[in-house]
């Protein structure tokens, strides 16, 4: 005996619940800022989740690595950012590209924009 089942959305993609988690640009004024971001992503668990031995995020990890291979690699001079992701990489990469273009530490070394190129995101 089949029964038959109503589909919709929720049945055929499993999307998570939304997490909360600091919004970087939260000291900006301007009408609905938030002091929190809400995202529903895997993508967004794993980079920002805090890893019980460096008590850090993920993308703090990725973001301290990112300074030091650009300070070496121009001497201690600028240097040039670009993010690229496919599929889940590609909302890795937004997420990520998102919180270095909010790093006021970071906008220092940086001689441009932080890019950011995704594909089927």
């Amino acid at each position: 005996v089949v029964k038959n089942q109503e589909k919709s959305l929720s049945n055929l993609y499993w999307c998570p619940e939304m997490s909360t988690f600091q919004n970087p640009i939260a000291h900006e004024d301007y009408e609905g800022n938030s002091p929190f971001i809400n995202l529903r992503s895997v993508a967004a668990d794993e980079l920002l989740r805090i890893r019980r031995d460096t008590r850090q995020s993920v993308l703090h990890d990725i973001r301290d690595r990112v300074e030091q291979v650009g300070s070496e690699l121009t001497g201690g001079g600028t240097f040039h950012v670009s993010i690229t992701g496919h599929g889940l990489g590609a909302a890795c990469a937004t997420i990520a590209g998102y919180f270095f273009a909010a790093d006021t530490e970071l906008e220092l070394h940086l001689a441009s924009a932080v890019r950011v190129f995704t594909y089927s995101s």
